[in-house]
């Protein structure tokens, strides 16, 4: 455990952790949290260019809690996670082990090109599989994006593959739940349910593969924005898509969003 804070000569590199093997951790085996923001006069975090780190080619046998947790826009790519065991579970709640973790708050386009989770593989992970960052659904179709989002394979797992929804933008008009009805608001009468300060919208996933899950290949959580999920290969599942969304509190007569769904289109 350490800070990534390259100094001197280095300062404003790029991090790398690259061509290593772990093996019997008794937590995460590798975690990089935080945006890895350098600035050599103010310290961490003081300038908006990111420089963050590459976690490639890396071995993680036999770990417990987590294999790989990356927070911030970082790359996590061609790394190889067996055998990640719970710490400690809540499987209703979403808690509970998971082989590679990648996610980050997006509040514009042009930061889905600072991060990647690309080519890594996983199996044998007692909950999750991955749980990996999407990317705006009108960004389907774009070489560029979809290249840095693709291409993992997750083989043996409770769970195989968690679409993240961690992006924010604007979302369309909304209406407002009560405990007996749901009417249309009129135009701008209600703000639209917020993530961070600003309202969630579409996300995307596509191009992963999922093998052999005791419960579903693909899970959505609750909670978060609308969902599509394309060319999503998933073999031998006991159910291969399951997803679940809230829509506001009627009972504290709390705010949803219209139109909200998961869509499912081009998968196997």
């Amino acid at each position: 455990r350490g800070v990534l804070r390259p100094d001197g000569p280095y300062a404003g590199a790029t991090a790398k952790i690259r061509n290593n093997v772990f093996e019997g951790t008794y937590a995460t085996a590798l975690k990089v949290d935080g945006y890895a923001k350098y600035n050599p006069f103010q310290g961490l975090g003081a300038q908006t260019v990111n420089t963050g780190a590459i976690m490639a080619n890396n071995v993680i046998y036999k770990a417990l809690g987590g294999g790989i947790t990356s927070l911030g826009r970082h790359a996590v790519e061609n790394n190889l996670v067996i055998h990640v065991r719970d710490l400690r579970a809540d499987y209703m709640k979403m808690v509970g082990s998971r082989c590679i973790t990648a996610k980050f708050d997006v509040y514009e386009r042009a930061e889905m090109a600072t991060g990647r989770i690309l080519n890594n593989a996983v199996a044998g992970c007692q909950f999750v599989g991955i749980a990996a960052q999407g990317y705006f659904c009108d960004q389907i179709g774009d070489t560029n994006i979809e290249s840095l989002y693709s291409g993992n394979v997750a083989h043996s797992s409770r769970v195989g593959y968690v679409p993240g929804a961690t992006i924010v933008e604007k979302l369309g008009r909304h209406h407002r739940s009560t405990a007996s009805t749901t009417r249309p608001s009129p135009e701008g009468a209600y703000p639209g349910k917020v993530f961070r300060g600003r309202p969630m919208e579409c996300v995307a996933h596509a191009d992963q593969t999922i093998y052999s899950t005791m419960s579903y290949g693909v899970g959505k959580p609750m909670g978060g924005p609308t969902i599509w999920l394309k060319r999503m290969l998933v073999v031998d599942a006991t159910t291969a898509y399951a997803g679940w969304s809230d829509n506001g509190n009627p009972k504290a007569h709390g705010y949803s969003a219209r139109d909200k769904h998961v869509k499912l289109e081009g998968g196997t």
